[in-house]
């Protein structure tokens, strides 16, 4: 994977995937990489955060479902360190002004339930709750203050996974 910035205080922009092919020697000592690009369907496994969560969610059901006696014969069985794989994503760069105004607007107190901030942030005291669109920007909502609501964690995440 190549990623590339075009300062020391831009961010890294991912670039592509790139396979080594030689390597050139210079009369001087150096020495220069000669890459290509290869194409995303060249790798086996490539996948999305949301697929990962999806599949966790799945096999936890099944365990659930499964007799107790069977999930404890198989965590004596199982391997005590999780295997770990890459994951892509998309991530948007949010306007850190909507953030702060509907913050400002809910008071601390969340706009679903109506209950004051659980608990308070421990960088600035503020109490924390968590900016949510209402039409997510992954499916074409703006990141504006009237698509945006102050929630706490636990209607945050119902409205994710609710």
């Amino acid at each position: 994977m190549t990623f590339v910035r075009t300062s020391n205080a831009a961010p890294f922009v991912f670039k592509g995937l790139f396979r080594y092919q030689d390597i050139l020697r210079e009369e001087d000592g150096s020495k220069a990489f000669v890459l290509s690009l290869s194409a995303l369907d060249e790798f086996e496994v490539v996948s999305g955060s949301d697929y990962v969560a999806n599949n966790l969610e799945k096999s936890i059901a099944q365990s659930l479902a499964s007799p107790r006696q069977q999930r404890l014969e198989r965590l004596a069985k199982a391997q005590r360190k999780p295997s770990v794989f890459k994951v892509m994503s998309t991530a948007f760069s949010r306007n850190a002004d909507v953030i702060a105004e509907a913050l400002y607007l809910a008071a601390g107190v969340c706009q679903h339930c109506g209950q004051p901030a659980p608990f308070t942030r421990r960088a600035d005291k503020s109490p924390y709750l968590e900016v949510h669109h209402r039409l997510p920007l992954a499916m074409g909502g703006e990141d504006t203050v009237e698509n945006a609501i102050a929630l706490c964690p636990n209607c945050h995440r119902e409205s994710h996974y609710g």
